[in-house]
């Protein structure tokens, strides 16, 4: 019985002190195996060399990007990735490989804190899942033995991911940028990440974080944009690169001509976008209206309902005169309309009562709450349901007006500083604050759009969305024996070298089954409403 009941533990997505426990585990058995492969395995020397002869160039004063060049050809990346390289040639004295893949253990050590501190966080995965994150030979080989960039650009978009989780805006914002100064593949995460902010933040805390991540960029490439900025600009952001046929891991059944193709490329990139846009609008802001509703809400600072205006949805509003007590209240009263629009204004029921108390929601002064997991607008309510006391129009029905008076003067701040004064038609206007786990689906998710878009995935590009795979699966409405085969295929097929026309065609299956699945989830399991 002890047994069964510790295994159910280790099955609980909830169960937050088991997950610690495995992914401290995790981290220990990580310490041991990267220190082993650094020791034991050798080094395959693929980039490092032409990273440290790019930096040298830098350092013997060469300001215009085009002429950075390595053994492996010019330099590609921002400024911000000589800036890394630059501190690690430092630290290897001058580019030693194995005190370089002793730092790049390090890097790797922190990229999984922070990927199981995510996890552990959502709540929203297994704790058994977790060593899933380390059992990748793949992965392994890309931090310790390769010693590439995507490694510490996805270490930089995973803090800033964990910042964003915390609402830390203006930190996560410059986190990704510094992100996509290592290596533009970070991009991917910036839509989702848009939306994300359009649903939780003011248009000014977006515009003052964009700045930060702006004048960062700004900063780290100021020696070439001082000096030869068109050259820097045209090569550290180059968009229109095309990879070689043969290393790439995706779409190689296609045949070279078409792979490389201008007509491809529109294709996918349309398609792209295309998908973008279905997921903002249909999944990810499916329950504020859609992503102008969202957008609206940023802009205007106004709050926004997930239903029309011509009904009130799942809305609770409680007084402070009602002989009916809600548990935990003193003294309410209960206003529900249910999702089909049904009025039950008055004294609630026991179980409206439980599931009030149950639901929650934020608090108005003079004891009044409000459930905003309704549709648009209090402008629906019947005649009467809010108070004549000032126009701001937020005292409901039921309070006295001594709660009025307190209610005007001392409204209560919201999640991100604003008064609810602020509001408009009575609704309050702080931002909602996402579950950690809703915050994960959304970027994980438009990440992985970009993967599935993409033309060309060299070997090291899997680590660009690894550590996202087991989270999006165990979201899916699967067996976890269906998780568990797509995600070992996946792991399989990126272990094949070189890659075949039939492994990028079974990739390509895959990823497609991954994201049709994430497009036919059901719309409550985009909602932060109903986390």
């Amino acid at each position: 019985m002890r047994l069964r009941t510790v295994l159910a533990r280790f099955c609980n997505p909830k169960d937050t002190a088991a997950a610690v426990v495995v992914a401290l585990l995790c981290l220990a058995a990580e310490a041991l195996l990267s220190s082993l492969i650094v020791a034991r395995i050798p080094y395959t020397e693929i980039d490092w060399v032409a990273y440290m002869e790019q930096v040298e160039g830098m350092l013997q004063g060469e300001r215009d990007f085009s002429k950075l060049r390595g053994s492996t050809g010019p330099l590609v990346y921002p400024a911000g990735f000589l800036l890394v390289y630059r501190a690690l040639h430092w630290l290897t004295n001058g580019g030693d490989v194995k005190q370089g893949q002793i730092c790049f253990m390090f890097i790797y050590l922190a990229n999984q804190v922070v990927v199981l501190w995510l996890y552990v966080r959502s709540r929203a995965v297994p704790p058994w899942v977790l060593p899933l994150l380390c059992l990748s030979k793949r992965i392994h080989s890309i931090f310790l033995l390769r010693l590439f960039n995507d490694g510490i650009a996805m270490l930089l978009a995973y803090c800033a991911t964990a910042a964003l989780v915390q609402r830390w805006t203006r930190t996560s914002l410059v986190l990704f940028s510094a992100g996509v100064a290592v290596k533009m593949n970070v991009l991917l995460f910036a839509p989702p990440v848009l939306v994300v902010l359009l649903m939780t933040e003011r248009w000014q805390t977006i515009a003052q974080g964009s700045a930060l991540g702006v004048a960062l960029q700004l900063c780290l490439g100021a020696p070439f944009l001082l000096s030869h900025p068109g050259s820097y600009l045209s090569k550290a952001f180059e968009l229109s690169r095309v990879f070689l046929h043969t290393w790439s891991v995706n779409l190689k059944f296609l045949p070279e001509p078409i792979f490389q193709s201008k007509l491809l490329a529109a294709i996918l990139l349309i398609t792209h976008i295309s998908l973008l846009w279905a997921f903002a609008e249909r999944r990810w802001c499916a329950r504020v209206g859609g992503l102008s509703a969202a957008a609206w809400m940023c802009l205007s600072g106004t709050s926004s309902f997930p239903f029309p205006t011509t009904q009130l949805g799942n809305t609770t509003i409680t007084g402070s005169n009602s002989s009916q007590n809600i548990p935990g209240d003193r003294g309410s009263s209960a206003s529900h309309i249910d999702e089909s629009g049904t009025n039950t204004i008055g004294n609630s029921s026991s179980s409206s009562s439980s599931r009030a108390q149950q639901e929650g929601g934020p608090s108005l002064s003079g004891g009044a709450r409000h459930r905003r997991t309704g549709p648009s607008s209090l402008a629906a309510l019947p005649e009467g349901l809010l108070g004549a006391s000032k126009p701001s129009g937020k005292v409901l029905q039921g309070s006295s007006s001594s709660d009025a008076a307190k209610q005007q003067s001392s409204a209560p701040e919201g999640a991100d500083g604003m008064s609810e004064r602020e509001g408009q038609q009575g609704i309050p206007c702080h931002r909602p604050r996402l579950p950690a786990a809703h915050v994960l689906l959304i970027l994980f998710s438009g990440n992985f759009l970009g993967i599935l878009c993409a033309r060309t995935l060299h070997f090291q590009f899997y680590s660009w969305y690894f550590h996202t795979l087991p989270f999006m699966l165990w979201q899916l409405p699967l067996a976890d024996l269906a998780r568990l085969s797509i995600w070992l295929m996946v792991e399989v097929i990126w272990n094949v070298f070189p890659s075949t026309a039939l492994t990028s065609l079974a990739l390509l299956v895959l990823h497609s089954c991954v994201g049709i699945r994430l497009w036919r989830m059901p719309t409550a399991a985009w909602s932060y409403l109903h986390s």
